[in-house]
This record gives C-alpha cells, structure tokens and sequence, in this order.
C-alpha cells in the first residue's frame, strides 16, 4: 500500500527528532550504580535561595576506573519540586535525585578533564551556574518560599549518563523558625593515666589534645559561649586539658618519656578558665566519662560500663552537673536506653526515631530528638551536610517541631554561628517547655552489631588493671586511675575502629602489663634452713625491680597441707628497686617431705611474678620436731636424713 506522502514527511520528522534526542543527555533520573566516577561537591552559593541572583555550585570529579572517560561533561541539576514536609524531606534523602532535570544552558554545563576526556585516577574540577532571576532564559524553577530543593550536577559520557551528587537548598523567604544547638565536647583519650600518678608527670601518648585545644574545641566553646548554647562536656576531656595545663611529658615511640614539655599548656589554661567560667551558667551538663558509645556497649554485654561511666566521685567537679548522653550516630534502641535507667539522665539524644516529635519517653529516660544532618556517621559532606540541616530547619520549623542541631565538628560550629536572620535560637530547656507532650518511641527494628573483639580485650585489660589497683600503693587522695583506662577506649571518638579501640587499651595498661610481668617481682627463699618448732621462722625476700611502690603478700601452697602448711604473709610494702623480707612459720603435724609452692599476691589474691618452688622435711622425737626446708628445687635427702639421725641420738643419750 502506498504511504501518503504528507505522513512520510511527518515520520521523517518525528524519527529526526528522535535521533537527535537520544544524542542529548539523559534528563533527570537515579545516578547509574556505577564505580567509574567519584563526584563531590565543594560549595554551593548560596546557601539558601533568595528568588534572585545566581545558583553557583562547584566540585571534582575523579575516575575510579582503569580506563580513560571520554566525552565528560558536568550539568547543574535540580529538582524543581518544592519539599514542603518533614514526610518529603525524609523521602528526598532516602532517593536523592530520584527525578529532576539537568540542565542545558552554556553556563550550566562543564566540559571535564582534557577535551572531556579523564585518565584513569585523575581529578577534575569543575563550576557550573543558573540565573535564578524570573527572567533567566532557562529557568530553574526553584521559585517557592517556604520550601526545599533538591540541586547538584550530572556528569555524562557522552549520552550516558555515569555520576553525580546532589544537595538540599532551603528557599526561607519571610518564613521564621525556631531552633536549639547542643555543643558536645569530647575528644579521643590521650592521657596515659597509669603513667600519670600523683608522684609523676602527666603522660600523654601524643600531642594530639594540644592540637584540639588548640582548634576544633576552642572553635567549639567559642560557640557554646553563645547565648542559649547547650554545652555537653565529656568529663574525661576535662581531667584531660586539667593535666595538659601543667608540665607534662609525652611519651616516645621507644616507650620512654620526653623531657618536661609546656607546649600547650598555656592554652589549656585558657581553655579550662573558660570552661570554669560557663559551668556557672546553667548551660552545661557532663556527658558518660569516656563518650562510652551506649548502644555498642550494651550489645556487647558492657551494660555495667556505661552506668559506671554515668557517676563521677563527688570531689569530681562536674559531678553536680546534669547528665546529658550522646550516643553514637544519634542511634538509639530500646536495650541502650534501659540501660541508662538506673542513672537518670535528664536527656538521652537521638536522631533515629523519626522526625515528628521533639520528646519521647522511655519508661522514665527521656529522650530529646537532634538533628540527623549533625549526627550522621561517617560524617557527611560539608556542602550536602550544610543543606541538609538549613533544610530541616526551615521545613521542621514551619512544621511546629524545632531543629536542634549537635555539633561536634568545626565545620558544624561554622554554620551554628552563621548569622541566619531566619532563624532564631531559644534554649533547649524553653524548646522542650514549648513542645507537645512526649510520644513513645518507635524503636528500630535493626540492632547494633556488637563488638566482640574489643570486649575480649577490655575483660582482659579489667582483669590487668584489678590487680594493678590491688598492687600499687597510690595516696589516699589520689582518684583511681585506672577507672580512666577503659571508658576511654570504647570512646564515639573512635568511630567504632576496634583495632585503634583494642591498641588503645594495650597502650594505656602497659604499665600494669609490666608490673605484672614474670621478672617484675622477684621471690627468694635461702637454699636450706633448719628450724625447730620453737624457733621455727622461714626467711621470705620479696624484690621490687618496678618504679612503683607495691603493696604484696606471699601466699603458700602445700602438696598435703594435713602435713606441713605454711600460713600467708602479711601485706608488706616494698619500695622501687628494693627489698623486703618478711619471715613465716610453717606448721608440721607429722613426719614426712612435702613440695611447696611460694608464690607473690596481691591483696585481692592474684599472683604476680614467677612462683618459688621448694620442700620443706619435718622429723619430730619426743618434744623437739625439726623442719628443714630446701629451695629451688634440690632436695637434700641425705643430709635431711643424717640430720635427723643425729638429732635422734642425741636425745637417747641425753
């Protein structure tokens, strides 16, 4: 049949079209699941919409891929669909770019690499820009105050479409929202508190907290220092800067110490009278001793760590203060939270029970909702970070539930002290005052793995530091230092990396390790002593080759002690690189040669040091009994039985 000619024309155009539409970039759509390319984004100006000016986004590009990327070019994209709930604003983070449209203008579009072309492992940067003004020649239509957008770029090879990355944008316009901020600061353990006694200089194993104080954390009371600023302090950074502030030593790679080092201690000074200053404000609260991340603790069976690590002494100076926990990544689960019952914080922070309410309770621990933008871990990028939180803020807020931001990082502290005219910051106690009633938390159905290598090494490291407390004689006004050791270690400060947690514990024991070590103490017993029941006293030396006062026992074991025992010493004190000897009196009640064992305890019963073997040989006649006893292993038989012969003798002709 012949085709009208009309509809020839017609569908030549139409195929035309179609031919020249699949050589255009693909609009809009999910990234492709691809490891070819790496796209970041570096800054987004500006940081909310205005109706005006330009939307300028920047960024790189790195090819993950073993082969040349050719025909790269990089399009703003945006979402054109205003976010206007807290519902929408979940779905958008959950599938970021899910529809959307790249766009064409020049400006809009960067040319990558060399001629569009990237080798393997190279890095491009690139910026591309849209007019935001009514009358743009193409339009973005991110036109609705009171919303969120969606915006970033897609990255095409040719017209495959091979990468990109978004962000949120809040477009506030004269909308006006509330918000809190909660400061928390903490920092990875640095002090070696078994090297750090009152006798001796504080350790460090590092030089790392001079550096914080120095930056992130002086950033960060700068910012708790503003009105209406909660601040939560680890109580173990406190002790922490307050050993920092006098002469210490760090310790070197060979184990030794440095030299006496001030670097730093005038600075943690300053800090601390800061700190001092703002504790008389009502604004700050403690957090666990440690930062001991809550839900991996209890999953891993450490339950009794983190309400150890809720109470301080009562000479502690933050032991007045309001307990204020932080867990990790915001996540809270309901066998995290019972286990703070006992301790009764007044808020337990999350991010993970949804974003409608601002209080819950679980059965009398209260739990306040932060933001998810400012808990996620690993920390998420700087830029999208950034839109995320101003869009929670902008959307929770006209929604009735306020954003309160936890800032950790200086980049956090950055955009907590932006001057933001759109939003006004209240205390969080006048917040909670304001907010519905608590609701009951929807608990996840997920669980935090635990982790059992780190708890092996803790119970391990318990058992050290329990017989190192019971060794070492430390003045009475000194607190334990050992209680330091192990909180630190399951530190949120770590992000969960169980081989640093685990090489955190070895460092900070090591002492104890030594200490307790087969030469550290030494047992002596003299080779052969005779003794009669009426003078009967065996010569015990303990040696001390440590650098610490050690308060000990000797304890004896008998192979039959029906026979011959040989009751415990008392405690003695032996000074460093010293010895002590203290005498013992063993007891016979009948004839014969019986192994022993000497061996060097604590108070508490647990053995140090390499034990002693020996025999004593008890032969009694008539009302004289004679003991002899023979170390290191030599029995002397014949001259025990000689002995014993002769002393017969006597007294038949006596």
């Amino acid at each position: 049949m012949a085709l009208n000619p009309r509809r020839v024309r017609l569908l030549g155009v139409m195929l035309g079209l179609l031919l020249a539409l699949t050589c255009l970039p693909t609009a809009a759509g999910h990234a492709d699941e691809s490891d070819d390319l790496l796209v970041e984004l570096t800054s987004i100006t500006p940081t909310v919409l205005s109706g005006g000016g330009e939307l300028v986004i920047s960024g790189r590009v790195t090819n993950q891929s073993s082969e040349a990327l050719t025909q790269l070019e990089a399009h703003l994209w945006r979402d054109a669909t205003p976010i206007t709930t807290l519902a929408a604003l979940d779905a958008a983070l959950a599938d970021p770019q899910a529809s959307g449209e790249a766009m064409q203008s020049p400006d809009a579009t960067a040319q990558l690499g060399t001629g569009g072309e990237l080798a393997p492992g190279a890095t491009a940067e690139f910026t591309v820009r849209t007019d935001l003004s009514p009358g743009a020649a193409e339009q973005s239509w991110l036109s609705q105050p009171g919303a969120a957008y969606q915006v970033g770029v897609q990255v095409f090879s040719g017209p495959r479409e091979i990468g990109g990355s978004s962000s949120l944008i809040a477009y506030p316009g004269d909308t006006r929202v509330d918000v809190g901020t909660i400061v928390l600061l903490n920092a990875r353990p640095s002090l070696l508190p078994l090297e750090s006694n009152a006798d001796q200089l504080p350790v460090f194993a590092d030089d790392s907290l001079s550096a914080e104080v120095a930056g992130r954390l002086e950033r960060l009371l700068t910012l708790g220092e503003q009105d209406n600023v909660l601040v939560v302090i680890d109580p173990q950074l406190y002790d922490e800067v307050t050993a920092l502030a006098l002469p210490h030593a760090l310790r070197l790679s060979d184990g030794g110490q440095s030299q006496v080092n001030s670097a730093g201690s005038a600075q943690a000074q300053a800090w601390l009278d800061r700190v001092n200053a703002l504790m008389t404000s009502g604004r700050v609260a403690r957090g666990l001793y440690g930062s001991v991340d809550l839900a991996q603790a209890v999953a891993s069976g450490k339950a009794d760590l983190v309400r150890q690590s809720a109470t301080l002494p009562d000479g502690h100076l933050m032991a007045a203060l309001p307990l204020v926990v932080a867990p990790y990544d915001g996540w809270v689960d309901e066998q995290s939270a019972a286990a703070l019952a006992e301790v009764s914080p007044s808020w337990l922070l999350a991010s993970n029970l949804g974003s409608s309410q601002l209080l819950h309770d679980a059965n009398g621990v209260p739990l306040l909702s932060v933001d998810p933008a400012s808990t996620a871990q690993p920390a998420a990028n700087p830029v999208q970070a950034r839109g995320w939180l101003l869009a929670r803020q902008l959307i929770g807020g006209t929604q009735g539930v306020p954003s309160i931001q936890l800032v950790t990082t200086t980049a956090q502290a950055e955009m907590a002290l932006a001057d933001e005219s759109w939003r006004t910051r209240h205390a969080i106690t006048d917040l909670t005052s304001a907010a519905s009633s608590a609701g009951t938390p929807n608990w996840p159905s997920e669980t935090v793995a635990s982790s059992d290598a780190l708890a092996e090494a803790t119970s391990r490291t318990e058992g050290l530091l329990t017989a190192w407390d019971e060794l070492i004689e430390l003045p009475d006004e000194t607190v334990d230092p050992s209680n330091r050791v192990v909180p630190g270690a399951w530190s949120i400060t770590f992000g969960r990396n169980s081989q640093a947690q685990t090489e955190w514990l070895r460092l900070a024991s090591e002492p104890a390790m030594a200490v307790l070590s087969p030469d550290a103490i030494q047992l002596r017993i003299s080779d052969w002593v005779t003794t009669s029941s009426e003078d009967n006293l065996l010569p015990v030396t303990v040696t001390n080759n440590t650098a610490y006062q050690l308060r000990v026992r000797v304890h004896f074991e008998s192979d039959n002690p029906l026979r011959i025992s040989v009751a415990d010493s008392e405690l003695i004190l032996v000074q460093p690189g010293e010895s002590a000897t203290v005498r013992v009196s063993p007891v016979a009640e009948g004839n014969g040669v019986v192994a022993m064992r000497a061996q060097v305890v604590t108070s508490g019963g647990h053995p140090v040091g390499t034990p002693v073997d020996f025999t004593i040989t008890a032969a009694q006649s008539g009302r004289v009994a004679w003991i002899i006893i023979v170390a290191s292993g030599v029995v002397l038989l014949g001259a025990t039985a000689y002995r014993v012969r002769s002393m017969h003798r006597e007294n038949q002709e006596g």
